[in-house]
């Protein structure tokens, strides 16, 4: 059985460091690291990924566990 977790990263800020159990705590984590960098004039390139056991490997991640608006928001920050 394989298990899925989740980070941020990105190219430029790379990643947050953490496995969050579920997209959501991925989604607030990729949220805060967003809102602090526009917060000193800059910003933040990293958007959520899945990862199988130990492969960093970009997959297709279930939103479900996301309202609407959350939804929206993380689509658009991935989408910048």
């Amino acid at each position: 059985m394989t298990t899925i977790v989740y980070t941020t990263t990105g190219s430029v800020r790379g990643t947050c460091g953490h496995k969050h159990r579920s997209i959501r705590t991925a989604y607030k984590c990729v949220l805060r690291d967003h809102r602090g960098c526009v917060s000193q004039g800059g910003y933040s390139d990293r958007h959520v990924t899945a990862i199988e056991d130990v492969t960093w490997a970009l997959a297709h991640v279930s939103m479900r566990e996301l309202d609407a608006d959350e939804e929206s928001t993380l689509v658009a920050l991935m989408c910048d």
